[in-house]
């Protein structure tokens, strides 16, 4: 266990190609999400962590980042795109359970043809985060919350919708007045969509009952994920 402040031993590397062994606190990292291209290209992001990526495991290890300031361009592509979510390794670091310890390793994990790997997981390793966890954890991750707001902005007239995804969690959606479904993001639950919902300023605290039970009544009556919506961008 390590308090906020402490590292675990597991985060203290020894450097290896000019990449610093440890990650700093003031480390952007970056994960590039399914549906980009190696050039950063493709539509806004469908998928984010899952708490199976969060839980670490022999042979397959946590979720896989990169260290930006130490991504060639042969690994990274365009960075900073629709496709990249990025965060501070200090505020991944400082999120703590109730007894003060802390609840995410960030090690360094280099290979072979990228130094600038490293990995993320809730510790202890093999702890399967709580979905509490992970909602917390993705708050630090803004591209929901940005893209959201960046649709709102380009259709003030829409509103926020859900569908299925394809491996059993909820696709956050904008439906625009014209009736131009856009994906935003992908979360596990239709509460933690409210929580993106909030955070983006769409929806006051005290408004999250009446918005998830819309949500989820139209969940009910369209449970199955429209494929051609997944091929819609923000233009």
């Amino acid at each position: 266990m390590a308090k906020k402040g402490e590292l675990f031993p597991e985060e203290i590397r020894p450097s290896v190609d000019g990449v610093p062994g440890m990650v700093g606190d003031d480390e952007e990292l970056e994960r590039r999400m399914p549906g980009t291209s190696a050039h950063g290209e493709g539509e806004v992001p469908v998928d984010a962590f899952t708490r199976r990526h969060l839980t670490w495991k022999d042979g397959e290890g946590g979720a896989s980042v990169h260290r930006s300031a130490h991504v060639k361009a042969s690994v990274g592509g365009r960075r900073g795109t629709r496709g990249t979510m990025k965060a501070k390794a200090g505020d991944i670091r400082a999120q703590v359970d109730d007894a003060g310890d802390r609840k995410w390793q960030v090690v360094a994990s280099p290979q072979e043809d990228d130094p600038s790997h490293a990995e993320i997981y809730r510790d202890p390793p093999g702890k399967r985060p709580s979905a509490r966890d992970r909602e917390d954890f993705l708050a630090v991750w803004k591209t929901t919350v940005q893209e959201l707001r960046r649709c709102k902005i380009e259709a003030p007239d829409g509103r926020a919708t859900v569908a299925a995804s394809g491996d059993g969690g909820v696709r956050l959606q904008w439906r625009a007045k014209s009736g131009q479904v856009t994906p935003v993001g992908q979360v596990e639950s239709i509460r933690e969509a409210v929580s993106a919902l909030i955070r983006a300023g769409f929806i006051a605290e005290s408004n999250a009952d009446a918005e998830q039970k819309r949500l989820e009544s139209e969940w009910a009556t369209r449970p199955a994920a429209r494929s051609r919506d997944s091929s819609l961008k923000c233009s």
